[in-house]
């Protein structure tokens, strides 16, 4: 059997680590070649070259191991000779360290498993194009430079896909990426399209840049993600997490009861006060406000983070009216709450909302191009000039989004895959394979943040790893 893995980041070396013995037990042929465009870890998440861009989640929780949470924790302790080039400050021993020695992490551990796997290689080729050849049960793969290559099985774990660009990306003043922001004039005027982490990440870019110039971060719900309390108490999560999976045919109601009771047990408190408590960071007050709150009256972090695990399977039992109410009006609040980020990124995030250099801009209708430079309109009536424009609206699902990619593109053109009505590409989800109004594409596998539709929770590397794992289990049960 020939085996094409598109993608060498986090999902997909835990889909090497998972998969591959067992494909190797089951042919008594079996080449296996992994392909990406980067070298392997470097992706859109963790290709950053700043120690600015950390890790959101504690370093003893980010592992590619699901037998060892603390898999990536001991590498950095005994592997220094591997990462330490000179480059990283004292932020690379901490709990929060920079996301590319994650990356790092990432690349190491693929290549102790090619190492030891004979049948097994990384390409670094750009795969352009995949055809069905239905007759021999194959695919046709078309790398770029015109090379192509026949193959059995394709596992597509290509990470996030990015957002169709807002205005045209040859503008000399608007950035598609907010990791490309070096040739940016330190004395602009710039307007960060999104206040997530994405958006977090461009504004501390351009503070280590040294960038003198105002800031603002610009959305519709001018809403902050929540700091991460790195010291929360001890919470046993069993009983509940119990309670969640027996919920048979739950409404979307019925779940945030259920949190919002959760929330007020472990914290002791009442109906308003939990209101009160889970407000939007959505001003400067609020997010002042926030801060004061950490190591005080933070524990419902334990419940939504503990729960994280099981989202997918509240998401399957919901109906699809649920689906649409939750993706609507509550999936946005739902991101900043549950994608938190550390406490030392927020205080200089602080910083720079004391001195006057970063403003939120909230409830904003739209955004347009005059001329050299861009005009944003919120629904006050107000409207804010900036010089330039960068897109920090994070990761897309949509088809126009996918079509941005030429491998997304050819795959929705050769009705290899189809978009799920709520985001990103429709799979089986027991097999993930992809499936289009023909049915199953056998063979045809697609897993990670792609799959978001399917599951939900796809977005960090915990649940990647969950999903490679089930993927895993479906081959060892299944004869291929």
């Amino acid at each position: 059997m020939r085996v094409l893995q598109i993608g060498a980041g986090p999902t997909g070396v835990s889909v090497f680590r998972q998969l591959y013995p067992i494909l190797s037990s089951q042919n008594e042929v079996l080449d296996y070649v992994i392909a990406d465009e980067n070298e392997p870890g470097s992706g859109l998440a963790f290709g950053s070259t700043g120690n600015s861009h950390i890790l959101n989640l504690p370093a003893t929780t980010m592992s590619l191991d699901p037998n060892n949470p603390l898999e990536f924790y001991n590498w950095r302790a005994r592997s220094e000779n591997i990462w330490n080039d000179g480059t990283y400050d004292e932020r690379v021993w901490g709990e929060f360290p920079p996301r590319r020695l994650f990356g790092k992490y990432v690349s190491s551990t693929l290549q102790t498993l090619l190492d030891t796997r004979e049948n097994a290689i990384f390409i670094k080729r750009k795969v352009q194009a995949i055809s069905e050849l239905k007759g021999p049960n194959k695919f046709l793969v078309h790398y770029e430079g015109g090379q192509n290559e026949l193959f059995d099985k394709v596992i597509l774990c290509i990470g996030h896909a990015r957002k169709k660009p807002l205005f045209d990306p040859n503008l000399s003043n608007y950035f598609c990426s907010p990791y490309e922001l070096s040739h940016l004039p330190s004395d602009a005027s710039v307007g960060i399209i999104g206040s997530r982490l994405t958006a977090i990440d461009a504004a501390l870019s351009l503070e280590d840049s040294g960038h003198k110039g105002s800031i603002y971060f610009v959305s519709r719900s001018g809403a902050l993600p929540k700091v991460f309390d790195e010291n929360k108490k001890p919470y046993s999560k069993d009983l509940f997490i119990e309670k969640l999976l027996n919920l048979e045919y739950p409404t979307l109601n019925d779940i945030f009861v259920m949190y919002k009771e959760e929330i007020k047990s472990v914290m002791g408190l009442n109906e308003d006060s939990v209101e009160k408590l889970l407000f939007c960071v959505n001003s400067k007050e609020t997010f002042e406000k926030e801060l004061e709150l950490l190591g005080k009256q933070t524990d419902w972090q334990n419940v939504l983070l503990s729960s994280y695990d099981v989202v997918d399977n509240l998401w399957e039992k919901l109906s699809n009216l649920d689906k649409e109410l939750f993706l609507e009006k509550y999936y946005g609040l739902w991101m900043t709450f549950l994608a938190a980020y550390p406490k030392s990124s927020a205080l200089r995030i602080k910083n720079m909302m004391d001195s006057g250099q970063l403003s939120l801009i909230g409830e904003v209708k739209s955004v347009t191009q005059n001329g050299k430079t861009f005009s944003i309109f919120s629904s006050d009536k107000r409207e804010v000039t900036v010089d330039y424009i960068v897109d920090a609206r994070g990761v897309g699902y949509s088809e126009d989004d996918m079509r941005c990619s030429l491998l997304l593109s050819s795959l929705l053109d050769n009705e290899m895959i189809s978009v799920n009505e709520y985001g990103g590409i429709k799979v089986n989800t027991a097999s993930y394979e992809a499936v289009t109004r023909f049915g199953i594409v056998k063979n045809f596998h697609v897993i990670g943040d792609l799959t978001k539709g399917e599951f939900l929770s796809t977005t960090d590397v915990g649940r990647c790893v969950s999903h490679s794992v089930k993927m895993a289990s479906y081959h060892k049960d299944s004869i291929y």
